[in-house]
């Protein structure tokens, strides 16, 4: 009996996520002579397809930045990333104070969208008085998603790649046709 539960414990931890993480690159660490972010890995000598891991670049209490995609060949953004942030964690030390109209915007948002992962962030013109974007982060704070998180408060087809490229947000195309609806941008 006891070789049995032996074996079933042995089984599921080599199963579970007690197991070993990925192996290490096969591939270059340095590319054209441009080191790789953390985050990338090769699949080959020559870099001709890489995948990209989600990764945290720092994180607080309350505030997340996000390592983002460097791609192969490339120089940093030397600028840091914006900063995320939980809209539970409004009002709490370290998050930024916001104003009147965007505390009531969030306030439409969350009596329409109840979600533990809603997330603010000031993007574009990081760190000046960037573009406020709200977006509820179910992946994560910095997934990789091909589309990104749909940004709540701005046009049916903008979207956010924290991820992929955390400094601004994007249009997809023809995204409005199956864009969810936004009745927190109408009850004003």
């Amino acid at each position: 009996m006891n070789f049995v539960r032996a074996s079933l414990a042995v089984a599921l931890l080599t199963t579970s996520r007690c197991a070993p993480g990925p192996a290490a690159d096969s591939g270059p660490r340095v590319f054209n002579g441009v080191p790789l972010a953390a985050n990338i890995h090769c699949s080959d000598d020559t870099c001709t397809s890489y995948r990209v891991d989600p990764a945290i670049l720092t994180q607080t209490s309350v505030s997340v930045q996000c390592m983002g995609n460097t791609p192969p060949g490339e120089t940093p953004n030397p600028e840091p990333p914006p900063k995320s942030y939980l809209v539970s964690d409004i009002g709490k030390r370290g998050v930024p104070h916001l104003d009147a109209n965007r505390r009531a915007l969030i306030g439409r948002i969350r009596r329409h969208l109840h979600s533990k992962t809603l997330r603010f962030a000031f993007v574009d013109d990081f760190p000046r008085d960037g573009e406020f974007i709200v977006y509820d982060a179910i992946d994560g704070p910095c997934t990789v998603a091909s589309l990104g998180y749909p940004v709540l408060n701005g046009a049916c087809n903008e979207y956010y790649k924290p991820g992929e490229s955390p400094y601004a947000t994007f249009p997809a195309p023809d995204a409005c046709y199956r864009a969810t609806p936004r009745p927190w941008m109408h009850d004003r």
